[in-house]
């Protein structure tokens, strides 16, 4: 499987970049863009800046949430089993995403369970090849969001699309908080290229992605289950950072990635705990 860092996307744009005045639109795009395959052929390309993208990631989230969401419910319409409609609407999910998160999540167990110090855990991450702890991971979260999905739609095919929906808005949006509260693990690394994130950018796209979720969520999951649903979240978070702390004394594009993967189905468990 050739590797494919969660931060080491196609470069966003050209040689023929425009360099104009920051629009939230443009922004939006450039998150759309960098997370996922959709082309948006009649915009200009602008240089990707993190700080810009993450104040709107909530917003691009949703654009690329959408299209999955609705295949779901297509073939749940067309009366295929459950699971089977899960597994089809997840497989656009990766298609669209281009396996980012999945990616990320393989190399990520790969490197900081399969190796013994910080060089040589940086080292396997790096590598083109996935480990076992890398596959295990990767058949574990496809086989938990299929399972989530298959019983959040047994409550309602219109409740799945907008729980699952709200749940990569805060997903994609969270597993940002690495860039701010870590150093980046490689000086030369594609997460480190892509600049610092200051806790004011975070924040200006957490609140906002925050609401996102809760609109999509509140009147199927209630109260109760976004604060379950954030509990989860932070827990994740925790251990995450400090796990990646510990390793390898920083965060990377796979290690942001892979929290994105755990934050997304811990939401979407969380949900079920309520429902």
């Amino acid at each position: 499987m050739k590797k494919q860092s969660s931060l080491s996307r196609p470069p966003v744009g050209n040689k023929n970049e425009t360099v104009s005045t920051p629009s939230i639109l443009e922004d939006i795009i450039m998150g759309i863009r960098f997370y996922s395959r959709l082309q948006i052929p009649k915009f200009g390309h602008t240089k990707m800046q993190i700080g810009r993208m993450a104040k709107v990631l909530g917003l691009a989230s949703v654009i690329i949430g959408i299209i999955p969401g609705l295949i779901l419910l297509l073939f749940l319409l067309l009366g295929l089993p459950i699971l089977l409609s899960a597994g089809f609407a997840l497989a656009a999910q990766i298609a669209i995403t281009g396996a980012m998160a999945e990616d990320g999540l393989a190399d990520s167990f790969d490197g900081l369970f399969g190796g013994n110090t910080s060089k040589n855990r940086l080292k396997i991450m790096k590598d083109s090849t996935n480990g076992t702890f890398g596959v295990v991971a990767i058949v574990l979260l496809i086989i938990t969001r299929i399972a989530a999905l298959g019983a959040l739609a047994t409550v309602s095919s219109i409740a799945v699309i907008f729980l699952w929906i709200g749940a990569q808005v805060l997903a994609r949006q969270s597993a940002l908080w690495l860039m701010v509260d870590l150093e980046a693990a490689r000086i030369d690394g594609a997460a480190a290229n892509a600049g610092k994130l200051s806790r004011t950018d975070f924040w200006l796209g957490m609140i906002p992605a925050l609401l996102i979720t809760i609109v999509f969520s509140v009147f199927f999951a209630g109260i109760g289950g976004i604060i379950i649903a954030a509990a989860i979240v932070m827990l994740i978070i925790v251990w995450w950072t400090r796990t990646c702390k510990k390793l390898i004394g920083g965060y990377s594009g796979d290690l942001i990635g892979g929290l994105q993967a755990m934050i997304e189905i811990g939401i979407l468990s969380g949900f079920l705990l309520i429902l």
